[in-house]
């Protein structure tokens, strides 16, 4: 195995990319003379340009491919010239991590002739793989779904399962820029997170909740908003329910990589489930807090010590379902300001 050629396909979404780096680090470590490739989607693709752990990326152009759909011949010429890379890249072994139709084509395609897949998969991905791994169903909640992307790196005789990310480094205009972002914050003072928005709506918190939050703290940390450019309006939602308005909104005004800077410079981190929560679990450095609401928090929950999630003890969760049925999101109604104030209290505390 140290010498062979491996291609990881998962195209999306940041969180779960994200979560299928622990996968290539337990390979890196086992097999340090592995090759690793990774086909990933262009919206995804951040945290994985000059990465350590990546040999080679191969990006999907979906945003130029959805925004040229009538150049439908055009689209699939360059997939098929990213294929034929690929090809000519002659790898051993192809893991479909993602386990749809889309992911399952890409391992299909590759020329691998060993190709990995979960056994329960969507869309009948699992069709297309010649090895399948026993990973139970996928929406299971008895394990973290980092775990179950490592029942792969076990498969292949990885002894160490223990989970480490690796990421690319802030340049030092990077770092420059992030400071100029922060130059008002008080540094005497802990710096908390805000990311409230997310693109499943029903994985939203209350806005007057988290204005709540921000009443309780702007006055005793340094408290920044994060998100993007369409994030202001709730962002601004959110500061008109606190008396206190006191924060640092960053709405819009960074990428992946400055975010993940914002990151690691702070000291906790206050999220809904969504790529920013997993994110910040990624830098191993602030506490990472997270309101979960249609999803498991033990499938989909911040990963890592002193990490927490918040749920409701409510029948119908989870659902995994991106529009609530009863129409009141009544899983993220029930989880109080209160208790997320006292989990904060203490952390604040202990740091």
């Amino acid at each position: 195995m140290n010498n062979k050629r491996i291609l990881i396909t998962r195209l999306s979404a940041l969180g779960d990319v994200i979560h299928t780096i622990p996968l290539v680090c337990a390979l890196k470590r086992q097999f340090p003379n592995v090759f690793i490739g990774w086909v990933v989607e262009d919206k995804a693709c951040a945290v994985l340009v000059n990465n350590p752990v990546v040999d080679k990326l191969y990006i999907l152009p979906k945003k130029k491919w959805k925004k040229n759909r009538a150049n439908f011949f055009g689209n699939m010429r360059e997939f098929f010239s990213i294929i034929a890379e690929i090809k000519r890249d002659n790898y051993d072994i192809a893991i479909d991590v993602q386990g749809l139709l889309k992911s399952a084509c890409v391992n299909f395609l590759s020329g691998a002739k060993r190709r990995l897949s979960h056994k329960h998969t969507r869309e009948f991905a699992f069709l297309f793989a010649n090895e399948l791994i026993d990973s139970g169903a996928e929406f299971s909640c008895s394990e973290h779904i980092i775990e179950r992307n490592l029942r792969f790196a076990a498969y292949l005789g990885c002894n160490d399962l223990s989970v480490h990310y690796s990421l690319p480094s802030s340049k030092e205009e990077d770092k420059m820029y992030v400071s100029s972002l922060m130059k008002s914050l008080d540094k005497n003072k802990k710096t908390i997170v805000f990311s409230p928005a997310t693109t499943w709506e029903n994985k939203h918190w209350l806005p007057e909740y988290w204005g709540t939050l921000l009443d309780e703290f702007s006055k005793r940390c340094n408290v920044i908003f994060t998100g993007m450019k369409a994030d202001e309006e709730l962002i601004s939602q959110i500061i008109s329910f606190s008396k206190n308005k006191e924060c640092l909104s960053l709405a819009g005004k960074t990428d992946i990589i400055s975010l993940l800077e914002v990151f690691r410079r702070a000291d906790i981190v206050v999220s809904v489930d969504s790529g920013s929560a997993h994110l910040a679990c990624s830098v191993e450095k602030p506490k990472v807090l997270c309101i979960i609401g249609p999803t498991s928090e033990k499938r989909n929950g911040p990963f890592g010590k002193g990490n927490f999630s918040f749920v409701a003890d409510i029948s119908c969760r989870p659902c995994f379902k991106k529009k609530c049925a009863g129409n009141n999101i009544e899983c993220m109604r029930r989880i109080q300001p209160a208790s997320v104030i006292e989990h904060i209290n203490k952390l604040l505390t202990n740091t």
